[in-house]
């Protein structure tokens, strides 16, 4: 398995979708989950607007996974479980 993530591209070689999916949070700014039910492992290429590029003739990520690779993201709300640490001492311990 294979991947580069840049701000206005994605690549993967024999990645599973929940794998793509999950990197998708990052130029979607929100988590992905794959419900497409595929299995395998795919090749994937997807090129996209950056956020911080407006004037790109690229689509938006949303936009462009559904063009390029005919997938859908549709929002909706999900259960995301989060770890919330309150506190933390650091205890120096000898080397």
């Amino acid at each position: 398995m294979w991947g580069q993530i840049l701000s206005d591209r994605v690549q993967g070689r024999a990645w599973t979708l929940d794998s793509f999916a999950l990197v998708l949070a990052t130029p979607t700014g929100r988590p992905v989950e794959d419900k497409t039910g595929l299995s395998g492992k795919y090749d994937i290429d997807l090129r996209f607007r950056s956020s911080a590029d407006a004037a790109s003739a690229l689509p938006d990520v949303f936009t462009a996974v559904q063009e390029q690779l005919g997938l859908k993201l549709v929002p909706a709300k999900v259960q995301v479980r989060y770890l919330v640490i309150d506190d933390a001492d650091r205890t120096p311990t000898e080397n």
